[in-house]
């Protein structure tokens, strides 16, 4: 009963930390917004639309969102540590000392450590990119080819922005990458800190799976929910979350001995989720 009072309590911290960080998110997310529809109407205006005009919009905004995954990385990081608060004092002490030497880091090994989640984020922008792109070409020869009036072309052009996830209201696509890049480095700071952190290492049993449980939850995440198991268990390669876009699941850290649980055929990520961030590292 008290290590499942624990489990929620420090669930529910991490998802405050991640609130802090998708409030800089969502004005990240705006700005870009607005930048990629002042270069659209700029294109349209003087009748030169280049193919790849979101796309590359959204690259030159590549630096601010990566600085943001940079952060969420050395927040999970952090926050490995304040999960250790059950461990005995003088392995949390040796493990806080570890940690603040980590943070001396210089820049470029900072930019080395986040380089695999400015890829992962690159390579979501540019699908986003490309799917934008194309709707609003679409809705440029639709015009013309139909010879809308500027009226019906304009209202055409704003239709293929909402369709796109870009309307003037909501930055919704792009700020669901943005968060969840964001959700996937500060998973991984974890992950990492609960890795290389020697006195973390050696007294980290496992984790426990836990999701939200409302009624946004997806049922193969609910699935999951209180999935536990040993911290080398090759499961984790799989469903450690976050499991999906705007995902909202974590694995909490356990550091005493615990009936496993497994995961059921229920249970399992979303498309294009079935990794573990902090394993993003291995591919570089």
């Amino acid at each position: 009963m008290k290590s499942d009072l624990r489990q929620k309590a420090v669930a529910e911290l991490m998802a405050e930390e991640l609130k802090s960080i998708e409030v800089v998110v969502s004005i990240e997310s705006l700005k870009v917004l607005a930048k990629i529809r002042a270069s659209v109407k700029k294109a349209l205006q003087t009748k030169q639309f280049p193919m790849g005009l979101i796309t590359q919009t959204l690259a030159e905004s590549m630096p601010v969102l990566t600085k943001a995954s940079g952060t969420a990385f050395l927040v999970g990081m952090k926050r490995s540590l304040y999960n250790t608060a059950e461990l005995e004092l003088s392995a949390r002490t040796t493990a806080i000392s570890a940690l603040r030497s980590f943070f001396n880091l210089s820049v470029a090994d900072l930019d080395r450590l986040t380089k695999p989640y400015q890829i992962h984020l690159e390579q979501a922008l540019l699908k986003l990119g490309a799917f934008a792109d194309q709707r609003i070409q679409d809705a440029i020869v639709q015009n013309i080819t139909e010879q809308r009036t500027v009226k019906d072309a304009i209202r055409n052009i704003n239709q293929a922005f909402i369709d796109a996830g870009l309307d003037s209201v909501s930055s919704h696509r792009i700020e669901t990458i943005f968060r969840t890049e964001s959700q996937i480095a500060y998973s991984a700071g974890r992950w990492k800190q609960n890795q290389d952190n020697e006195y973390i290492r050696n007294n980290l049993w496992g984790y426990t799976y836990t999701a939200v449980g409302d009624d946004r939850t997806r049922p193969n995440h609910a699935a999951l929910d209180g999935v536990t198991l040993p911290k080398d268990d090759p499961r984790w390669n799989r469903i450690f979350p976050p499991n999906g876009y705007n995902c909202r699941c974590q694995a909490i850290e356990v550091f005493e001995e615990r009936a496993v649980h497994y995961p059921d055929e229920g249970g399992f990520p979303d498309k294009d989720f079935s990794f573990n961030p902090g394993k993003l590292l291995d591919a570089i």
